[in-house]
This record gives C-alpha cells, structure tokens and sequence, in this order.
C-alpha cells in the first residue's frame, strides 16, 4: 500500500510540474521576472525535436558549452550587435570562448540570434508588447532553420552536445548556442 501512495504521489508531482512548464511556456515574458532557464530549455527542446525529425542524435547538455554561450550572449547584449568574434584575445573565436570555459572538445560551432520587441504607440505612450516564451523560443530557432549556416549546425551529425544562454536586454532578447564534440 505504501509503494502505491509513493507512486501516486510521484505522478502527480510529475503532472504538477509538466502542468506549471505547459502554462508557463504560454506565458507573456515579464521583463522584471524573465525565466532565462525557461526559454534555454524551449529552445533546445525545438533543436532536439527537429534533430529527431532528421534522424540525428539528441543534444546533451554541457555546462562548459553553456559557459562560452554566456561569455558570447554577454558580449553582443553589452554591445547591442550580433558577431561571432571578440575583441578580447583570449575570447575572439568561439573555440577559444570554448577553450576559456574549460575546453576537451574535438569541434565547436555556435549560433547566435537576436530578436527584437514590437513598440505599439497609443496616444503618445510607448509600450513594449512582450511574446510568450514559446514565441519566442519559436522565432529564434526558425531563424536559424532559415539561415543556412546556422541550420548546418543544428543538423551536424557529429555535435553531441551544447549549451544555450539567452539575455534580455531593454529591446531584445539574445541567444547563443555552441555546439560541440568531446575528444
């Protein structure tokens, strides 16, 4: 009778959760409480689906990778603009952001993305009109399966890992993911 109880509870805990992830990914993003950890994980389970869907492997989560996603998410949030470089030295190319996080890894790519806000303007007062974090984990992957490079990436058989970062900044949100093989 005991182990039925635990069982019990533990799927209902289970449908909790799934219920709380399901109405929050429908959510409108708040920009005083952005769920960042939220929106990384839509987005990677949208590269994961179409990884599937193309008869590759899934991505596991590397927390080296994750590092070098957030040095880069950083740096173009700091500086408004997306690139894949830096004027640092020791962070200018994605391997090296890598290499700085820890390193170990045969190969690395990355995307990156940036969108921005809808500004609606009724009677002189400016209001930002935020998405939901499925909307916006949509956008920034469908902008990648439509750039041919960055979509290369997401269907490169040989990553097996990544890390996605996104930041929200005044106007936009940006993400970065960096993809990547162990040696």
């Amino acid at each position: 009778m005991k182990i039925i109880w635990i069982v019990l509870l533990i799927v209902l805990g289970m449908s909790f959760v799934w219920a709380q992830s399901s109405s929050n990914r429908q959510a409108t993003i708040n920009p005083q409480k952005f769920d960042a950890e939220l929106l990384s994980q839509l987005i990677e389970g949208k590269i994961n689906a179409l990884r599937t869907q193309k008869k590759r492997d899934q991505l596991a989560n590397n927390i080296i990778l994750k590092k070098a996603a957030l040095t880069q998410t950083t740096y173009c949030a700091d500086h408004k603009k997306l690139s894949h470089e830096q004027r640092n030295r020791k962070l200018r190319t994605p391997w090296e952001r890598v290499a700085e996080a820890g390193g170990g890894f045969e190969i690395v790519g990355e995307n990156l993305a940036m969108i921005g806000f809808t500004i609606e303007t009724i009677d002189k007062q400016k209001r930002v009109l935020y998405p939901t974090y499925e909307e916006a984990a949509e956008r920034i992957v469908n902008g990648w399966r439509k750039s041919k490079g960055h979509y290369k990436n997401i269907l490169e058989k040989s990553y097996e890992q990544s890390g996605v970062v996104v930041i929200l900044s005044e106007n936009a949100i940006y993400a970065t993911q960096v993809f990547g093989k162990l040696k």
